[in-house]
């Protein structure tokens, strides 16, 4: 039986792009797009900073440190016409530097950022001093690739050389490919997993106190304790810039992100607003932590249902409001971006650097019940309306709601960038790998197209990249590379 789904036939009126010409969210949009690709240094001078004085304490411990230093320190900015706010760098379009994965490629090309022949990015010249002469050298020794490259056997390091396989993107940024649990923050805030945590921590044994267990049970609540404080400081910078704000329309805006931003991610989110608030400081403060590629937003439509029907209800919104906030929300991924190792560039995510970050709409739920709702309607019109590189876009098919799928082919016809996933065959993949049924119907999506268990796995989808037509050149050619001439046996 063809599964029913959630908003019936009134969705149909939430199918149509709403013309954006002259509105805040075309003023949004063109500002990022014609923003100009920049490097910022501050992530990597506050963890250089805070890492030199607590390199002796253990993992756990020294990066949780670290991250409540940059969340504690880097530069809060609120800019015009935003409702939706949260910066990764203090500019616009800023890649920020991992040194503590890789140092020496940053080295050779810190230099040259603003010259290569793809990627270009701006860098000025006291920040490549800084780098130079501050942060590279205390970083000369210390690094993942360091530590990776003295574990790697010969064997597989010669495999690396010869393009048969490859994982350096994982380790010049750091951990990504996966989806968190926004469902989680949403309903219980940070002071939950603070409480979770301590509990945890206080069953423990002393020695157990003592040991790794003990240090990620701390590590946790200084991370959350971090992410609230980053977004108090929101809180204060929105305060004072209403303070002194002459349009009273923009005033008022500023007290209201004033106080969403001193609810959320703290407490749960009561409102709609607040609950895409929260979302975006969560995703931001993971892609600050770490910086890996494809950290995705996941099934937006589901975990923002409630609060969206919350709001219809009591009349604080309706579907060109919340389409509002989710386009900004989408617009504020195209501030996430990395930059590459020039050599990489063209295997990477291309000139933009782009991250990949996924939000999947529509499919089904838990029960294996069509889960497509008004939200989804909203977010794909959203998505359709602005029209830029991020985030990805997956919907989901079900075969319970047509309206949404001739909705999106109209709009991928129209040359809007849409991925399709169908559900009953990936369900059937993800249960074949392992994963409960339950989970697998809620599966999201994760950076290009890798389905993954929404927040309850961490699929390190790319964690290796494996080249089958090198095998296949290798066999066909007698064991010799047809671009270098070497032999391989």
């Amino acid at each position: 039986m063809t599964p029913r789904c959630k908003g019936g036939p009134m969705t149909a009126q939430l199918a149509t792009v709403k013309d954006i010409a002259g509105s805040r969210i075309d003023r949004l949009r063109r500002r990022i797009i014609a923003a100009p690709q920049e490097i910022c240094i501050e992530r990597a001078r506050h963890i250089t900073r805070s890492m030199a004085v607590h390199w002796g304490k253990d993992p756990l411990t020294r990066m949780s440190l670290a991250l409540e230093a940059v969340l504690n320190n880097i530069s809060v900015i609120i800019r015009e016409d935003e409702i939706i706010v949260g910066c990764r760098t203090s500019k616009l379009k800023g890649a920020p530097l991992f040194p503590e994965n890789k140092i020496r490629w940053i080295e050779g090309d810190v230099e040259n950022f603003d010259l290569r022949l793809v990627q270009q990015a701006l860098i000025e010249e006291e920040e490549k001093r800084e780098v130079l002469e501050e942060i590279a050298p205390f970083w000369r020794g210390k690094t993942v690739e360091e530590a990776f490259e003295a574990m790697l056997p010969e064997d597989v390091a010669a495999d690396v050389d010869k393009y048969i396989f490859t994982f350096m993107l994982e380790i010049t940024y750091g951990i990504g490919h996966f989806t968190m649990n926004h469902e989680r923050i949403l309903a219980g805030g940070m002071t939950d997993v603070i409480r979770e945590a301590d509990q945890r921590l206080a069953r423990l044994s002393p020695e157990a106190q003592a040991g790794e267990a003990g240090a990620f049970y701390r590590a946790a609540i200084r991370a959350a304790r971090a992410a609230i404080t980053f977004a108090h400081r929101y809180a204060d910078k929105a305060e004072a810039m209403a303070a002194t704000e002459t349009d009273s329309g923009r005033a008022a805006e500023l007290r209201q992100i004033a106080a969403v931003c001193r609810r959320v991610p703290e407490h749960p989110a009561q409102t709609f607003h607040e609950a895409v608030q929260c979302v975006y400081f969560v995703h931001l403060i993971a892609q600050i932590e770490s910086g890996g590629n494809s950290i995705s937003l996941g099934r937006i439509d589901q975990y923002l249902w409630p609060y969206y029907q919350a709001d219809l209800a009591a009349g604080r919104t309706d579907p060109d409001r919340a389409g509002e906030l989710l386009a900004m929300l989408f617009l504020k991924t195209n501030e996430i971006w990395n930059v590459l190792e020039e050599a990489y560039v063209p295997g990477g995510e291309g000139p933009e650097g782009k991250t990949t970050q996924n939000v999947t709409v529509g499919g089904m739920d838990r029960d294996g019940r069509c889960a497509v709702n008004a939200l989804s309607h909203i977010a794909l019109n959203a998505y359709a309306s602005i029209r830029t590189v991020q985030p990805n876009f997956g919907v989901r098919i079900c075969g319970g709601d047509e309206l949404l799928f001739r909705r999106a082919i109209a709009y991928a016809r129209d040359g809007v960038l849409l991925h399709f996933f169908n559900d009953p065959v990936i369900v059937d993949s993800l249960t074949a790998a392992g994963h409960s049924l339950e989970d697998a119907r809620d599966y999201g999506v994760v950076g290009c197209l890798e389905p993954n268990a929404q927040g309850r796995s961490f699929g390190s989808t790319f964690a290796a990249q494996f080249n089958g037509l090198k095998c296949l050149e290798f066999a066909l050619s007698n064991g010799v590379d047809n671009i270098f001439g070497y032999s391989s046996g």
